[in-house]
């Protein structure tokens, strides 16, 4: 074994792989079982890694075997911890073993890997691409998953983008697959599909992939191209060898009326011994013995028999005539075995396998001129093939066709037909625009005025009638004009009613009632005069409820049911106004081309309003794009409008600061600054009632105004604020103690963060009244500087270690009543506790982190508190983020 590994209990090392984020790969031999697995190993020097190795095993299991190896035994050898996995056959992922056809299967086991992973509470780490493993069937897992984070599975799951594409994007990179992924990863960044529906996508490309055959399987591909391509070769090499058994022949000939005591010798058709400088020949016939070396004998019976001899006679083959023979035997091999493997339904696979062949010069321009052949027809046939397409507007047919092209023809240009197929979608977008925009402004006029205006206009009369936008406006008109033919009879029942004299009660949208007489009936509104008043009320439709304006539709009983639901809806439609279509609520059994129309309507407006916010500078208000998203349903906006939308709307509380969000309302004053690093911010309280409200949580202690201003406090009171404070924290107050034994003026730094900072004035805990540190002995109360999250006063007298920061100092004392002004400082190059203008405490300088709240902190007796100032930074990602879940609460109600 290479190396050196760990004694595991059961298994026997046989190699080390190498090492992953937590631990170090080895392939191991199970000794009970005698099968061969991989262990990883977290070292006993990587103990303080022992938790998160335990998590990713913890992971593995739950996993499973989806996207992982599956967990056979786990345990602990001495100090250092262990996992065996079943490899289940799998190999190491060879980078030079990939192609692009791997990326679908790559790219759906990662996603595979973390929904699963989300699914049960974690998210893996950083996987590294040494851990990927090949499967014998097809398809990959891998053998670590990093330190992985817990995660709630409620959450959303767009958050985990970024880790996916990341992943993607580093494996792709190490396996030469970075030009293969880039189609994959700006799936993830677009956001336009879910995560599910991505998996779904890429699953069902990666076993496209997998059950594509190969090229010893594909059988039922036509085997026309090879065999073409065999015949013409046979014609020429069938050709060369008649001309060379012609030039074989003149020498016979010529050779014939030479001595027959030539000492040339014969070498049979059918054998060949000897080396090429002393050849021994037999007879044709087989009588002669070869294994001695006996020539053949020669006959002098004259012309005629001697032509017959020579016909029937043994070719005589000259060491060139040999060396020929030879090669050509090995071209003819190397034809067999070229054709037993290359595909014949595959032109690239053909192109790369002949012509990498080491033929010879004529050989390979025959094969190019073969393939040349077929590549030019089949060029022809692609190119009828799109240009019909496009002639027809079949622009996804054409998209296919030149896809295809580009696939079995990939050093071929196809310029021409892309920018016939670019022509023909950007004819398409506009004839699609200007549909759009007429059915819009169509329903505009229909639901504003009743009448269809200037937007009468159904045109494309440039397109054929079986054209889908030709045939769609077609029906959207006789629509239109169904749904006016519903409203002009309603308007005419409504007119006679002027006629009558009589009161009508009229319902609103609102639920007012008004009744009255009717003055005026119009394409857009009704006037009607209430009783008791003078001048008439003028109401649209849009006013008026949906079930009063549908009373005036029956005439009779007589008409089909069906009938009436759709001119309901019609009706329902129009008078429903334009606020109901950008609110997505159309009447129910509203015919397709309406219902289409009313849909569209609807995703113009919203994208014009859009368009128009993006025209405002800076930047549009916040009543505007608040108005903006109030018109249309959540589900409408797309992933980054609505991020467009929320930075607009997020814009001003940059530069407001936390009074944009209404935090520290009892503030006296407020100041936000921006610096280099971050933001910078002054809170100053100046009265009880202000403290009272900013301060203080009734759960752990108690804070009351009194009646000389200012508060008393005792237990924990921290400042209530979603701020965390970040780099530098400063605070200022003036106040008293209440007892001179145990006065406990305690102020924490960072809470809730890692390291806190406790800041004790007359710091004294319940029963103790000294303590001895490394051989000094305290009086307590005294003051002093903490970093600890809790305060613990170790005695060395009862064997507990020294403090594990300077010692409290005792002096000065603290009396009651005294107004005492402390100053508290925490920054990188300082800590220092001031009082009265005198620095207590100074400690150096060090790297630690810095960000969390501040509280007051005290034992038994309450402090008296008359001022704060404080001076801290925030970040700006902290600040981004708040200003965000505001703005998302406001504009989604927190969807």
């Amino acid at each position: 074994m290479s190396g050196s590994a760990p004694e595991i209990p059961g298994f026997q090392p046989l190699q080390i792989r190498g090492g992953g984020e937590l631990g170090i790969w080895i392939e191991a031999r199970q000794v009970r079982l005698d099968r061969r697995v991989l262990l990883k190993v977290l070292p006993a020097g990587e103990a303080h890694l022992a938790n998160d190795f335990q998590r990713e095993v913890r992971g593995m299991v739950q996993l499973d075997g989806r996207g992982s190896l599956r967990v056979i035994e786990e345990g602990q050898a001495g100090q250092a911890r262990f996992v065996a996995m079943d490899e289940a056959g799998s190999v190491r992922a060879d980078p030079e073993l990939f192609s692009e056809e791997d990326i679908y299967p790559l790219a759906s086991m990662l996603i595979s890997l973390y929904l699963e992973s989300i699914a049960l509470g974690f998210r893996p780490g950083r996987i590294p691409v040494e851990s990927l493993l090949r499967l014998p069937a097809g398809g990959f897992v891998v053998c670590e998953l990093g330190k992985i984070q817990s995660v709630s599975s409620d959450a959303d799951m767009e958050e985990h983008r970024s880790p996916i594409a990341e992943t993607l994007r580093r494996w792709s990179r190490h396996l030469g697959l970075a030009k293969a992924s880039e189609p994959l990863l700006e799936e993830l960044r677009q956001e336009q599909f879910g995560l599910e529906e991505i998996r779904t996508r890429w699953s069902q490309s990666a076993e496209v992939v997998k059950r594509r055959p190969t090229a010893t399987t594909r059988v039922q591909i036509p085997m026309l191209m090879a065999l073409g391509i065999c015949l013409v070769l046979l014609l020429l090499l069938s050709n060369q060898l008649i001309d060379q058994r012609s030039e074989i022949s003149k020498e016979l000939e010529v050779g014939s009326g030479e001595s027959s005591s030539s000492e040339s010798g014969f070498v049979g058709e059918n054998e060949v011994s000897g080396d090429r400088n002393s050849e021994v020949v037999t007879s044709n016939n087989g009588e002669g013995d070869s294994g001695n070396g006996v020539e053949a004998p020669r006959d002098d019976s004259g012309s005629s028999g001697e032509l017959n001899r020579i016909k029937d006679a043994p070719i005589p083959v000259s060491e060139d005539d040999w060396e020929v023979a030879v090669a050509e035997d090995q071209a003819w091999q190397l034809w067999r075995k070229i054709h037993s493997e290359v595909d014949p339904g595959n032109l690239i696979a053909n192109r790369q396998e002949l012509l990498n062949s080491p033929l010879g010069m004529n050989d390979s321009n025959l094969i190019r001129r073969a393939l040349l052949w077929q590549e030019s027809k089949l060029l022809r046939s692609l190119n009828l093939e799109i240009k019909s397409a496009v002639t027809d507007d079949q622009i996804e047919n054409a998209k296919r066709l030149l896809a295809e092209a580009s696939t079995l023809l990939p050093e071929r240009s196809f310029e021409e037909e892309e920018n016939r197929i670019a022509a023909l979608q950007l004819r398409q977008l506009e004839l699609q625009k200007r549909w759009s925009e007429q059915q819009c402004r169509t329903i505009e006029s229909l639901l504003g005025t009743g009448a269809l205006g200037d937007s009468d206009r159904f045109g494309f009369t440039e397109l054929s009638v079986d054209h889908p936008i030709w045939v769609a406006s077609d029906r959207f008109k006789k629509s239109v004009k169904a749904a006016l033919g519903v409203h002009d009879r309603v308007l005419l029942r409504l007119r006679n009613e002027i006629n009558t004299g009589k009161d009508i009660e009229v319902s609103l949208k609102n639920g007012r009632r008004i009744k009255g007489k009717v003055l005026a009936v119009t394409s857009g509104d009704i006037e009607i005069k209430p009783q008791g008043r003078r001048e008439g009320t003028l109401l649209k439709w849009s006013d008026l409820d949906r079930n009063w304006s549908r009373s005036w539709l029956v005439d009779s009983d007589d008409i089909d049911p069906e009938q009436i639901k759709k001119e309901r809806a019609m009706l329902s439609m129009i008078w429903g106004g334009l606020e109901k279509v950008d609110a997505g609520e159309l009447p129910e059994g509203l015919i397709e081309p309406l219902r289409v129309a009313a849909e569209e309507t609807r995703r113009w407006r919203r994208i014009d309003g859009f368009n128009r916010l993006k025209e405002e500078e800076p930047f549009p208000s916040r009543d505007r794009v608040e108005a903006l998203v109030k018109r249309f349903p959540s589900t409408d906006w797309a992933v980054g409008e609505k991020s467009q939308l929320e930075e607009w709307w997020i814009s001003p509380g940059f530069s407001n600061g936390p009074s944009d969000l209404g935090l520290f309302p009892g503030a006296s004053e407020l100041i936000w600054r921006e610096g280099e690093e971050g933001f910078e911010l002054e809170v100053r309280w100046d009265t009880g009632e202000g403290i009272v409200q900013d301060w203080g949580n009734q759960d752990t202690g108690e804070i009351r105004t009194v009646r000389r201003g200012g508060v008393l406090l005792r237990g924990d009171i921290p400042l209530e604020t979603p701020l965390s404070f970040e780099q530098f924290l400063t605070l200022q107050l003036e106040g008293s103690v209440t007892f001179r034994e145990k006065p406990n003026f305690n102020v924490v730094f960072w809470t809730g963060g890692e390291v806190p900072v406790i800041f004790g004035l007359g710091l004294r805990p319940p029963e103790r009244a000294s303590f001895t540190s490394a051989g000094e002995t305290v009086l307590l109360p005294a003051h002093g500087i903490f970093k600890a999250t809790e305060i613990k006063l170790p005695d060395t007298k009862v064997g507990e270690g020294p403090l594990p920061f300077p010692l409290p100092i005792v002096a000065p004392r603290l009396d009651p009543g005294d107004l005492l002004k402390m100053e508290l400082i925490d920054l990188a190059a300082e800590t220092v506790m001031t009082l009265g203008g005198e620095k207590l405490l100074q400690l150096p300088g060090e790297a630690r982190p810095r960000r969390g709240g501040v509280a007051f902190s005290t034992f038994e007796s309450p402090i008296m508190i008359k001022g704060i100032r404080l001076n801290a930074g925030v970040s700006s990602q902290q600040w981004r983020a708040l200003l965000l879940e505001k703005a998302r609460k406001t504009l989604w109600n927190g969807q």
